[in-house]
């Protein structure tokens, strides 16, 4: 059996369904894409606030080992905010390097995170060391870490002994 093809008085149409079903799929794909892509420049972001997080935290736990007088002296137990110091740049003391130190530090987080700041809280042997961050970029300002409040920043905390 032979199958010829239809007449075109026969065709009604139906070809010009076909491309506009095709132009709808086509174009939702083209939006799912667009939404995938987004994600993905989300989730780039965020992980390169975590890495400057975790870069910033280890400077300071750098910057404590290397003074180690200032460490011996308690000058890096309790550090939040940022100090207005004149900066020591040779033959500095102890407490001198560490205010130095402290107010590098600060500055550098302020600059590389939004909303960016940082603790070190410690007892002379150990130490917490917190960056904190605004990784929603809302405006969050809180002082807490928790992800459940929305005021909270997201934050990044390691715990060393130099």
């Amino acid at each position: 059996m032979k199958h010829s093809k239809p007449k075109l008085s026969q065709q009604k149409g139906f070809t010009l369904l076909e491309a506009m079903v095709a132009m709808v799929v086509f174009s939702v794909g083209l939006l799912g894409l667009g939404a995938l892509q987004m994600a993905g420049m989300a989730n780039n972001q965020s992980s390169l606030y975590q890495s400057i997080a975790a870069h910033l935290a280890y400077d300071m736990s750098d910057r404590i080992r290397s003074n180690a007088a200032g460490k011996n002296s308690n000058f890096y137990d309790q550090l939040t905010g940022v100090p207005i110091v004149t900066l020591c740049n040779s033959n500095c003391s102890s407490k001198q390097i560490a205010d130095t130190d402290h107010f590098r530090w600060g500055t550098d987080i302020r600059n590389m995170l939004p909303g960016g700041t940082g603790t070190v809280l410690g007892d002379g042997a150990e130490f917490t060391i917190t960056v904190m961050w605004d990784a929603a970029r809302n405006g969050a300002a809180g002082t807490g870490c928790n992800p459940a409040v929305a005021t909270d920043l997201k934050c990044l905390r390691i715990f060393v002994r130099p």
